[in-house]
């Protein structure tokens, strides 16, 4: 299997990643529900003992880290790749954040009387005249001042245009783990963890490409016992009890999510698992979800919750809000999937690609 051929089973993998984070943050603000499912058996417990949404968001730096490394092969611009990705990213800020700004401007004109107030801590005392603003600043400097969920922008954006760059130097496995380190062991908090773990992608995609080299290796991990035990070993690894500090325990988060999808490479049963249609088409929108999950948790299911909260037994009230927050979340990522690619094909096309043909 060629790196450079496009797996719909990567797609799956997305989608829960993205659908660990979305859970998490809906736990973490309505909560009860983990707590339930590790009741239920040891093995359970274990699995969802220090289960949290960075762990997820870890995978995602790993798999961008090593597509970022394929398509490097594959692109002759510096300049246009660049572009390209911050494009992306600038998008995915300007398509959420914008999104908030019409929930503000809609709720100043429409006051709402509800039990919970949806607005919450984002955007409760900000004029719309600022919000404006400071979603511009927001959009062009990778910021998030009203979207807590787009802090990864930035580190992502940044690591793509580093591991272009390593790609097209032909930077040695040792010194990219040499940055790695260096990103881990520093104090820059959460942008150089996963700038770290994004370059763990790099060196993921030319640990996949060795192995192809040599036929030999790759029986171990296709053998099903090499496959339990790099998940054993994974598992393990984003235990809380061998980690010391945030250093050392988002550098297992890295090592983990690697783990995971090297299994995920050379095991058949998983990929035909993960091919599911279901899952392949939710993982085609698995950033949409990542994007537009906070706004159906602190908007859509506050209003649904403000209006039952009175009226319907817990449990119904507990599945409706489930049920509602999933689909407003996959109707709302679907949109911006689709939107987004069209727009960002017409943005490069109408206004990059001739500029950077004439410039360079």
């Amino acid at each position: 299997m060629k790196q450079t051929e496009r797996l719909a089973w990567i797609d799956s993998i997305r989608f829960i990643a993205a659908a660990v984070v979305a859970w998490y943050h809906f736990e973490a603000q309505y909560g009860g529900v983990t707590d339930m499912i590790r009741s239920l058996s040891p093995v359970l417990n274990f699995i969802f003992a220090d289960c949290e949404g960075k762990m997820a968001v870890a995978v995602f730096a790993v798999m961008l880290g090593y597509f970022a490394a394929s398509s490097a092969g594959k692109s002759t611009s510096m300049v246009y790749y660049t572009i390209n990705r911050y494009v992306q990213f600038a998008l995915g800020i300007a398509m959420a954040e914008l999104t908030i700004f019409a929930i503000r401007f809609t709720e100043r004109i429409f006051p709402v009387e509800q039990t919970v107030p949806f607005v919450n801590s984002w955007f409760a005392d900000v004029s719309l005249t600022e919000m404006a603003k400071k979603v511009l600043s927001d959009i062009f400097f990778m910021q998030y001042s009203f979207f807590p969920t787009l802090w990864c922008m930035r580190p992502f954006f940044i690591a793509s245009v580093l591991i272009y760059v390593f790609v097209k130097a032909k930077v040695s496995s040792v010194i990219v783990g040499i940055a790695m380190l260096i990103c881990f062991l520093s104090f820059g908090g959460d942008d150089m963890f996963f700038l770290g773990i994004c370059l763990m992608g790099l060196l993921l995609y030319r640990t996949l490409a060795w192995l192809e080299k040599h036929p030999q290796w790759q029986k171990v991990f296709r053998h099903p016992c090499g496959t339990l035990a790099c998940i054993i070993l994974a598992m393990l690894l984003y235990q809380e009890f061998l980690s010391g500090s945030m250093h050392v325990r988002m550098f297992l988060f890295g090592l983990s999510s690697m783990l995971l999808i090297i299994a995920c490479f050379y095991n058949t049963v998983l990929q035909k698992v993960l091919s599911l249609r279901p899952l392949v088409f939710l993982g085609k929108m698995s950033f949409g979800i990542y994007l537009f999950h906070a706004i159906s948790y602190r908007v859509v299911v506050y209003l649904i919750f403000g209006a039952l909260v009175t009226v319907m037994p817990r449990t119904a009230l507990w599945i409706t809000l489930i049920a509602i927050y999933w689909l407003s979340t996959i109707v709302m990522a679907w949109m911006y999937t689709m939107i987004s690619g069209k727009l960002q094909k017409v943005i490069m096309k109408r206004f990059v690609d001739l500029k950077v043909k004439e410039t360079f």
